[in-house]
Formats: C-alpha cells, structure tokens, sequence
C-alpha cells in the first residue's frame, strides 16, 4: 500500500502529520472491514489480530484490513470453531482482551477491545505499549500498557480534550468529536465482553463525525467490504435478509490474502481467504432491520445522538 500501515504513519516524523479528519476516516474505514467480517461474512470470522500494524493505508489514506492469517471461523453461538488456552495464545502483546489474556476466550467481543485500542492510538499517537519515564536500575524504563495510561484520563471529559490528544495533531480537532472518539474508546476497552459495542454500533458512532464523503457511502456494506487489502472474493450469503440489488456491485470484488493459515474450515484456503459474501447491504435502515437470524438478539440500529456523548462524567467508570 502506497502509505504503509497505520502505525508507520503516526511514528513517521518525516511525513505531514495524520490530520483528525484522517484519522476519523481511517477509524471508519476499519471498523467496517472488520464489520464485514463479523456480521456479513458466511460464516462470520473472528479476526483475532487487530492492531495498527494490520490497518494497510493507500493513497487516499483509505483503510484496509490485512493478516487474516490467524483468523477463526464462528460457530452460531459467536464462539470461536476451536478453543485457545493462555499458553498457546496468538495476538499482539498490548491488544489481549482481558478474557483472552486471563482464560485464552476469544469471541467477536475480543476484536472489539483490539480496535479500542487502535482507536486509542488514532486519538493519543501513542504506541501500544511504550516506555515509561524514568529509567530503573537497567537504565531503562519500564513497559507500560497504552490502555493503562489511558485509563484514568477517559474518566474525564476535561483531560479527554487536554491530555488524551496527539500532540502533532497540535488542537487542530473539534472538542465535541474527541469527545466521541474517546467514548468509543472507552467502551470499546470494557472489562465484560458482553458490555463492549458490536461492530456495527461501531460503525454507527463513527458515521456521526465522519467526513462528508463518508457520510454518502455509511449505509452501504460495499464500503465495508473494499475495507481490505487487495484478496477479497465476494458472494452472497443464503442467510442475509437484507441484501439489496447492485448492478454494479460486480465490478467491486476483491479478493484478501491471509498469513500463515488456519485451522477453521473455509477461513484459509491455501493462504487465501474466502468469504461468502458479497452484494451491498443497508447497514442502518429506519427500521433498525438486521441481517441477524431470527433466534439472534435484535440491536437497535438508532443513530446514537451527540448529546449522549458530551455529557460531564459523572457515572461509575467501566472500568473495574
């Protein structure tokens, strides 16, 4: 990809610094590739390794998702086709989900943390795990957990504006917007799986600060589906119950090429991954429709408003 992936460009200090439009976009972008994945995908496929570094940027700073090699297929229940333990855990050190860290669970609720921390990332400039201040008796400093660092600073709605931000974004952002950002960050990041956003709230939250020309393309899953590198091969599931005609949707196929392979069936194909899925799909309709099956629990697709998100802190913190 012509601009490298997302962490090399908010570590590149000889580039023009990400603007805040950007990285809204960039946020979006993801989060509807990994929504396809979720919700679209026949089966669905857990994605199991989201971070910065999987985020490939083109020209037009258009985000695509990579790496699907350590991807699992789904089973009905959202739980992974085949179990991980603690001691042969597959990830990224600074992106673990407290459940997949502490018992080796991993569900759709798990990449739901990884991208709150991507999101972090996109908001502080930080690394995932950087080095802390101060250096120890080996002269240098320790670890530290960007989530940690976080923490207490997405607590507060005034240290979210002056502590939390890029400084080479240099306040050149709307308060309101890194309001939000922040808000989806820190329910991203919940400690209880069950209490973390689906993808597709995700993507709702994020249409409302979106760039105008995303906003144009937000109820249509084809943006979600070219949300990966260049692999991604596209048919219709038998399940949807929402696709709506394209004509020119045909011309959209791509095809996304995984790493080294896995053992859910249908998931990795010869390095390649192939999923079932393929004509557009409105994902927010008035109706709050979903392409869920039916014995599945219903999400309320309502456009969440601005209000709920700039309100002073005063609840109890989600985090334990």
């Amino acid at each position: 990809m012509t601009n490298g992936n997302l962490r090399e460009c908010l570590d590149d200090l000889n580039r023009k610094p990400m603007d805040w439009a950007t990285r809204v976009g960039v946020a979006l972008g993801a989060a509807r590739g990994l929504e396809y994945l979720h919700e679209a995908a026949a089966p669905r496929i857990l994605h199991r390794d989201i971070k910065s570094t999987n985020i490939l940027l083109d020209d037009r700073f258009r985000a695509r998702i990579t790496d699907l090699g350590m991807a699992k297929c789904l089973m009905n229940d959202g739980v992974a086709s085949c179990s991980s333990s603690p001691a042969r855990m597959l990830g990224t050190f600074g992106y673990f989900a407290p459940e997949y860290a502490i018992v080796g669970k991993a569900s759709l609720k798990s990449d739901v943390f990884s991208f709150g921390v991507v999101v972090l990332e996109l908001i502080t400039g930080r690394q995932p795990v950087h080095k802390r201040g101060g250096a120890g008796a080996s002269g240098a400093g320790t670890d530290e957990s960007l989530v940690m660092w976080a923490t207490s600073r997405l607590r507060d709605s005034r240290l979210v504006v002056a502590e939390l931000p890029d400084p080479a974004l240099k306040g050149a952002f709307r308060p309101e917007e890194m309001q939000i950002m922040a808000h989806l960050a820190r329910e991203c990041l919940q400690w209880d799986p069950e209490a973390r956003p689906t993808m597709t709230e995700v993507v709702q939250i994020l249409s409302t600060i979106a760039p105008l020309a995303d906003k144009r393309r937000r109820n249509h899953l084809p943006a979600a589906a070219g949300a990966f590198a260049p692999g991604f091969h596209a048919e219709r599931p038998r399940e949807c119950s929402v696709w709506q005609d394209d004509e020119d949707y045909g011309h959209r196929r791509d095809h996304l090429h995984g790493g080294n392979g896995s053992n859910a069936k249908g998931a990795v194909l010869s390095g390649e991954v192939t999923v079932n899925v393929g004509m557009p799909v409105t994902m927010m309709t008035t109706m709050g429709r979903s392409w869920r099956s039916a014995e599945q629990e219903e999400v309320d697709l309502t456009e969440p408003r601005l209000e709920t998100f700039t309100e002073p802190t005063t609840t109890a913190s989600p985090f334990r």
